[in-house]
């Protein structure tokens, strides 16, 4: 195998931002409903921590099966992308989040660093997101979330680039997390 120490690198930078993220969700998931991180040009994998993966050109992931809203068990959901941007300056990016019904529940906004080399060209972006079990369950007529749907857009007016769309969606990978973080 060629690059061994490299690969061994990112397998460990990839763990380590698992162990991060659930010690992050577990201090913060009492006092914030969201958490959002952008680590630049990272190139670390997503961690396998995250279970229900989405590869491909789909902005989108779906929520085919999920909890019971009365199960107590479950405390939010984290996402991780793996994302390129290709404009300068970065683009306003939303990521909205879609009940059953296709209602817009909630749309967060991506913040990127200021300085355009950073975020520009091929290099992959790993973006972590936690949402709340309160947030995500506002309506109180909402028994589950089986149907709802996370998706990704950009302000289409501003960031097309010669009719190419400046972001990429590589992969996405979600978790239900439940109180004890397992």
């Amino acid at each position: 195998m060629l690059n061994c120490p490299k690969i061994v690198e990112k397998e460990r930078l990839s763990e380590i931002g698992s162990s991060w993220i659930r010690e992050y969700i577990k201090v913060h998931n009492e006092s914030t409903d969201r958490l959002a991180i952008v680590i630049p040009g990272s190139g670390i994998p997503i961690p396998r921590w995250f279970k229900h993966q989405n590869k491909g050109a789909d902005n989108s992931t779906w929520i085919e099966s999920f909890p019971n809203a009365n199960d107590n068990n479950w405390t939010g959901i984290a996402l991780c992308a793996e994302i390129v941007v290709q404009f300068a300056p970065p683009p306003l990016i939303e990521l909205y989040f879609y009940d059953q019904t296709g209602k817009a529940n909630l749309v967060h906004y991506v913040g990127w660093l200021e300085k355009e080399e950073e975020v520009m060209g091929e290099l992959v972006h790993l973006c972590l997101f936690y949402f709340s079990r309160q947030l995500l369950l506002r309506d109180e007529k909402q028994h589950d979330l089986d149907g709802s749907h996370f998706e990704f857009k950009v302000d289409y007016h501003n960031y097309v680039d010669n009719g190419r769309l400046c972001l990429e969606v590589k992969k996405w990978e979600m978790r239900v997390v439940n109180q004890d973080l397992e």
